[in-house]
């Protein structure tokens, strides 16, 4: 069965993806948490459910390091490839092991733009889990 979670920007989805695995105590996935300087959003980094492991995942343009490993950008942000490999092989290797549920967060415009993790949202939709 497949859940998705819906919401405008800012709204607590990712919040609400972890306390589903949280209650749960089963399955395998990753969450987006945001970064923040003060009251402001300056990156994001992907978090493994499992074992807390993390990778930054984006920085605003303005907030980017030196040494950043950017793969693209989008609007105002740009994305790591070093996070996105390191959240598509999550996501492969909990579709191999079949375990439990698998938790995916985010979908957004990149995606339904046949981009990030479309790819491996249509395997978690072929497989129904």
């Amino acid at each position: 069965m497949i859940y998705l979670i819906t919401g405008t920007v800012n709204q607590g989805k990712s919040a609400r993806l972890l306390g589903i695995y949280q209650s749960l105590k089963i399955g395998n996935g990753i969450y987006n948490h945001k970064i923040y300087r003060g009251d402001t959003i300056v990156g994001q980094e992907l978090i493994h459910l499992v074992t807390g492991e993390s990778r930054l995942f984006s920085y605003r343009e303005e907030y980017i390091h030196r040494d950043w490993d950017e793969e693209c950008r989008y609007r105002s942000f740009s994305f790591s490839r070093a996070g996105l490999d390191f959240g598509r092989e999550i996501i492969e290797k909990a579709l191999d092991s079949a375990g439990g549920p698998i938790f995916l967060d985010e979908i957004g415009p990149l995606e339904l733009e046949g981009e990030w993790f479309c790819e491996i949202f249509k395997r978690l939709l072929a497989a129904q889990v």
